[in-house]
């Protein structure tokens, strides 16, 4: 099956969601071991859970790339934002790692020096593809116009890398920051703490106005899309969450960075905003498992095999397989 998924030219982008969705998972282990003041091997355990996730980020960045360009075939007007998967893979790594240098420092600032470095090389990483694939992705609209309205709701992708290394930007430009500020080396780099935290909030800032024109581009889109040829409800509609919320995250960072009302009162609705979606999704997910789970969870991927009888077909007496249409 995981051979027929690479081969699949979208549903194999979605690889990339594996090691960003455990990210997410070391981000919460993180948030419990600082609440609960947890034991220092926690700590390291997750460190290494990091290292382990850094890895299948930057091979799924790599590998997922490469076989796009010599195993798959796309062209400039089947492409949607889900092209953005694989390079939006090291982003949240990179925010994860810069979480975990803040919290090793105390302990390491040899480790903590490295993490950032890792993090640092993460973000640029995922960044540099994705303002590449981005002016590839908006000249496909504009010489084709919005994507089919089955896709309609990959339109919000792009919200995800602006949210996220917006993130990234700002937190490695305060944990450098603090090392400056602790004199924890004499590199000349770390001579002062406020040109890291300059660098960080006009990152931060930079990617934040950006992602206002995809939301706005996206919202409008989507109104007229509902209103004209409303699409039926699939799990890919989730994938308005995670760019959401992400960008409701830069918005805090940046109000308490600014000490701004304005970013206070709009990071509030922003995360109303975001619960109202995840509810919504939530009963709207349950309601369509108790009605049609196969319509819901279903794999484009496995549609096309045929040659394989475990998936394609059944077996029947004296090991006669048959097609999904045959009967016995």
């Amino acid at each position: 099956i995981l051979r027929l998924m690479y081969k699949h030219p979208v549903q194999s982008l979605y690889l990339g969601c594996f090691p960003m969705g455990f990210a997410t998972l070391i981000n919460a282990s993180l948030n419990a071991y600082q609440a609960y003041r947890l034991s220092d091997s926690f700590l390291y355990a997750l460190w290494g859970l990091w290292w382990l996730d850094t890895i299948v980020a930057l091979a799924v960045y790599f590998l997922m790339l490469y076989i796009m360009i010599t195993r798959q075939n796309h062209s400039l007007k089947a492409s949607t934002a889900v092209w953005l998967l694989p390079a939006v893979t090291p982003i949240v790594p990179a925010t994860t790692g810069a979480l975990l240098a803040r919290a090793i420092l105390p302990f390491s600032a040899n480790h903590a020096i490295i993490t950032l470095f890792v993090a640092s090389t993460l973000l640029f990483l995922g960044l540099g593809l994705t303002f590449m694939i981005l002016p590839l992705y908006m000249l496909r609209l504009i010489t084709e116009g919005l994507p089919p309205n089955t896709m309609i709701i990959s339109k919000f992708l792009p919200v995800g890398p602006c949210g996220q290394g917006g993130m990234a930007f700002v937190i490695i430009g305060q944990v450098f920051a603090e090392m400056a500020q602790q004199g924890t080396s004499r590199n000349i780099l770390l001579a002062a703490p406020q040109p890291w935290i300059l660098v960080g909030v006009c990152g931060g800032f930079f990617l934040w106005t950006f992602g206002i024109w995809w939301i706005l581009l996206s919202l409008v889109a989507m109104f007229e899309t509902f209103r004209s040829q409303p699409p039926k409800f699939a799990v890919g509609f989730w994938g308005m969450v995670f760019p959401s919320g992400v960008y409701t995250l830069l918005t805090w960072q940046l109000s308490e960075i600014f000490n701004s009302t304005f970013f206070r009162v709009l990071s509030a609705i922003l995360s109303i905003s975001v619960f109202l979606l995840w509810a919504t999704l939530t009963v709207t997910t349950i309601h369509q498992i108790c009605q049609n789970h196969e319509a819901l969870f279903n794999a484009p991927c496995l549609d096309s095999c045929s040659d394989l009888g475990t998936v394609s077909g059944r077996v029947c007496g004296k090991s006669q397989t048959v097609s999904r249409d045959e009967t016995c």
